[in-house]
């Protein structure tokens, strides 16, 4: 047997917005019914004047109401089996492009900052644990004209309502209105609503809302209202044949329940095919034996899926790591020849400059080598060709004894040794030469100054007779020896 808890506000006495006739009777109408035959164990009512529950206020205020859901929902308390009741009778409005339920002390000039929007109801009523929340809305109500008016309360708690899964019935479509009728001494919606429980059984969502759908608009039709249409949202649609009322149950209804139950099980939906088992074994006080043999069945189903994810988990594990071990292969491949491609730049680099130093080093030698052979022609030449030679390469040069210009360094007058001259001019071994020709008793004898004529150094314009050279030379005069 499930635990069931019910939450039941009901508003008259707004402080700021128009006042309502029978939202709180509507309140405590349904607590009754869910009571009797929701087999509800608990029941909160928030009301204008409603007592405090162990010590805590249930004034339906902004406060009051908040508190609850915040500390009562902090974490789950209820079961897969369980049902959730939430039931507001009151003004509720669109602002903001939010849906709000409008507590006691709501201030229509801070809707916002005094209202509560259905998202974060129904945030927190999902936080129970609870395998079934259904949520009914009698507050498609204007809050500024009086009555029960349109709000255009509806589209975004739809949307809300259908993300998290919540069985939601509203009084009416947001473009209509939710009314109240003195004669019932009722709202319209809520009327219908007791006698659906009550005096025609209805006990899964289905019956509830096919009943509603047909009633509302035939009495609000009977006592000269506009159209009034309730409407539902359950998702998926399975919810729709979920026993909501158990004392309701009727043969037909289970077996409703246990065939959407094996469409589920079929479609391997094994988590929603448990949950309709469930409903179908407490509605039938724990006595359905089919629910046993299902139980079992799909226990054995749900441990062969689960060894078939781990399976397929395994393998797109195995084929993940394999994956990392070819990127890695790859990667190092890449470093491997990424080192590679650097050495053998490195290796062209330093080949290229060894050529560059080898061919610098070639060019050396070889500049060498002919500065060599160069020099031994120069060694080979005749002494007389070498000392033109030099002279030649003087002949423009300033003396460095005396200043002047010419081939003069051999009478050069301010040489003071005419042997250094001589020697230095490189014409020593020719008068050596000339004089032991000219003399040859005297060859043993080296050549001295005196043996040098006292006129050699004096200048003259007169060109040799011998050789048309310019200078006193005929000592020495080649041509004329």
């Amino acid at each position: 047997m499930g635990h069931n808890l019910a939450i039941v506000v009901g508003i008259n006495e707004y402080e700021r917005l128009n006042k309502l006739k029978y939202a709180r009777h509507d309140a405590l109408t349904v607590k009754t019914l869910l009571e009797e035959r929701g087999e509800v164990s608990g029941t909160l009512l928030f009301t204008d004047n409603s007592e405090p529950i162990d010590g805590k206020p249930t004034r339906a205020t902004h406060t009051n109401l908040r508190d609850l859901l915040i500390s009562m929902f902090e974490v789950p308390f209820l079961h897969p089996e369980d049902n959730l009741w939430f039931f507001f009778s009151g003004h509720g409005l669109r602002y903001d492009q939010q849906d709000y339920l409008l507590p006691l002390d709501a201030n229509p000039r801070d809707i916002d900052g005094t209202g509560i929007t259905i998202d974060f109801i129904t945030k927190r009523l999902s936080k129970s644990g609870a395998g079934n929340i259904v949520l009914i809305l009698d507050a498609c109500r204007n809050a500024k004209t009086g009555g029960k008016g349109v709000g255009e309360l509806g589209e975004e708690a739809k949307e809300r309502v259908r993300e998290k899964g919540l069985i939601s019935i509203f009084a009416c479509r947001p473009d209509e209105e939710s009314w109240e009728e003195d004669a019932l001494q009722q709202g319209i919606f809520t009327y219908a609503l007791a006698n659906a429980l009550q005096e025609h059984r209805c006990s899964t969502v289905r019956q509830i809302n096919s009943y509603l759908r047909t009633e509302v608009p035939a009495l609000a039709m009977r006592y000269g209202k506009p159209a009034q249409t309730p409407w539902l949202v359950a998702e998926p649609i399975e919810k729709a044949d979920l026993i909501l009322v158990p004392k309701n149950t009727k043969e037909a209804d289970l077996d409703k329940l246990k065939s959407a139950a094996l469409r589920q099980e079929i479609e391997e939906n094994f988590a929603v095919a448990l949950e309709l088992w469930n409903r179908v074994n407490i509605a039938a006080e724990g006595q359905d034996r089919e629910f046993y043999a299902a139980f079992e069945r799909i226990q054995r189903k749900l441990q062969r899926q689960l060894l078939e994810v781990e399976r397929q988990q395994k393998q797109e594990n195995e084929r993940l790591e394999a994956e990392q071990r070819e990127k890695d292969r790859l990667e190092a491949e890449q470093r491997e020849k990424n080192r590679l491609e650097a050495e053998q730049r490195e290796k062209d680099r330093l080949e290229a400059e060894q050529r560059e130093k080898n061919r610098l080093e070639a060019e050396q030698r070889e500049r060498n080598l002919l500065a060599v052979k160069s020099r031994r022609v120069e060694l080979k030449k005749p002494l007389e060709v070498q000392d033109q030679e030099q002279n030649g390469k003087n002949q423009l040069e300033p003396c460095l004894e005396c200043g002047g210009v010419g081939r003069h360094a051999f009478y050069c007058p301010l040489r003071e040794n005419a042997t250094s001259q001589l020697r230095g001019a490189g014409l020593i071994r020719q008068v050596e030469a000339l004089f032991a020709r000219t003399q040859p008793e005297k060859r043993t004898r080296s050549i001295s100054a005196g043996d040098i004529p006292s006129d050699i150094s004096r200048k003259t314009s007169e060109p040799c007779p011998s050789c048309g050279r310019v200078g006193k030379h005929d000592f020495f005069c080649a041509v004329k020896e």
